[in-house]
């Protein structure tokens, strides 16, 4: 029912307990492979990282999304809704009870504790992916008034006492609730987080999962001096996304972007252009003309072969921008038709064989350079495939980089020896 995506389930669920509370483990991979904690962004839970957490452990990581307190199946809250520096601690022993220091991606607020976590915890972070959670833009707000924050607060820790949760009558209409908030969130996506993120109501309906607290928020200090002095404690390298759409969820401006990382020892700013659909795709390619093009075979709204059939267009608009495709199988039929024209500039990489991040880096840069990547099984189902239906075709070099062993080797992908 969830989103009918083909995402697979995580490979385990735990619930541990840790600083006094439960917390929801989501995991991915091999538990004795370097950690990545993935952390959700507010009011959300770890199964919105069910598209990105399986390739994260294909890439040879143990991939771990947490249910933050307050959020999915954790324990909640409490009445202050005061939670950030609980948050803090609780993924700080989360990474001492995985055994390891840990790499750190998080989304939106989830970026925002990855920040606080390796400034407060330095030698337990390895490096911090933070996607649109630099904080908010303090431009304008002066300073603010303590004494007016907290009398907001205790408002509200009293009317929570006194409000009933609201309830909605099905999952598909705390779906379509979602899509009105995020305006470019596919159906799909929406359903999956709705069916993860509610539980039945004992009155009839559902109700959200995050606990009704993280209304409240909290009344301490909080502002552009507290967050450069939690920078300037970080350690590790940080890579800081942000979207290029205009509902990005982010209002800094570039100003802002660039004084909040240049306290940090090891940061990097990208502006990613993703698209939700092949459509869009596109009509990106056709405003950037990037040097690559990274598509899943599998895009809204069927998630099936639309990125395989937005290739062929893209390859036949721009034969000059590089085309790496990454998928979970083999699709044979749209992959010969792209292949026909030429392998330069192509790949095909399976995500559950690419098993080092250097190989996968090194042919993003040979397919952007006008290269040839593509995974072993590939094409051998693509010569099978060939062969079955003898089809002509030339030979062509190709090279392939997997599991730390690097080939080139010649093959006839369309023809017979």
């Amino acid at each position: 029912m969830a989103g009918d995506m083909n995402l697979a389930a995580p490979d385990r669920s735990t619930m541990v307990e840790l600083n006094r509370t439960t917390l929801r483990l989501w995991q991915w991979g091999d538990p004795n492979r370097p950690p990545v904690v993935l952390v959700h962004g507010g009011w959300d839970h770890g199964r919105m990282f069910d598209g990105i957490a399986p390739e994260i452990a294909a890439l040879g990581f143990h991939a771990v999304a947490v249910d933050l307190r307050g959020h999915g199946d954790s324990g909640r809250l409490g009445g202050s809704g005061a939670c950030w520096l609980a948050w803090n601690l609780d993924l700080a022993l989360l990474i001492g009870y995985l055994g390891r220091p840990a790499g750190l991606v998080g989304h939106s607020m989830g970026g925002g504790q990855a920040l606080s976590v390796a400034g407060a915890f330095p030698d337990l972070v390895t490096w911090v992916v933070c996607i649109d959670g630099l904080g908010p833009s303090f431009e304008g707000t002066g300073d603010a008034d303590h004494g007016e924050l907290v009398a907001q607060w205790l408002e509200g820790a009293e009317a929570l006492t006194t409000s009933p949760p609201r309830t909605y009558a099905t999952v598909e209409e705390m779906a379509a609730r979602r899509r009105r908030v995020n305006v470019r969130l596919p159906e799909q996506w929406a359903l999956h987080l709705a069916v993860h993120g509610s539980r039945p109501w004992p009155g009839g309906g559902f109700v959200w999962k995050s606990d009704p607290a993280m209304r409240i928020g909290g009344p301490g200090p909080f502002g552009e001096g507290v967050l450069r002095a939690q920078n300037r404690l970080i350690r590790c390298p940080v890579l800081a996304l942000t979207g290029s759409e205009p509902d990005q969820w982010s209002d800094l401006s570039a100003d802002e972007i660039a004084g909040r990382l240049v306290d940090m020892r090891s940061a990097r700013h990208e502006v990613v252009a993703g698209v939700p659909d092949a459509t869009n795709l596109l009509r990106l390619v056709n405003d950037k003309r990037p040097d690559l093009a990274i598509v899943d075979v599998r895009m809204p709204p069927t998630f099936t072969d639309e990125g395989l059939r937005a290739a062929l267009d893209l390859r036949a608009a721009h034969p000059a921008v590089g085309i790496l495709l990454f998928s979970q199988y083999v699709e044979t039929r749209y992959a010969a038709e792209l292949l026909a024209g030429g392998a330069a500039g192509i790949g095909y990489l399976l995500k559950d064989r690419v098993a080092d991040v250097a190989d996968f880096v090194e042919a993003l840069v040979r397919v952007a350079s006008g290269g040839t990547a593509l995974d072993p099984e590939v094409v051998t189902q693509l010569r099978a495939d060939a062969g079955a239906r003898q089809v002509d075709g030339a030979r062509i070099g190709l090279t392939h980089t997997l599991g730390g062993n690097t080939a080139t080797v010649l093959v006839s992908l369309f023809g017979r020896d």
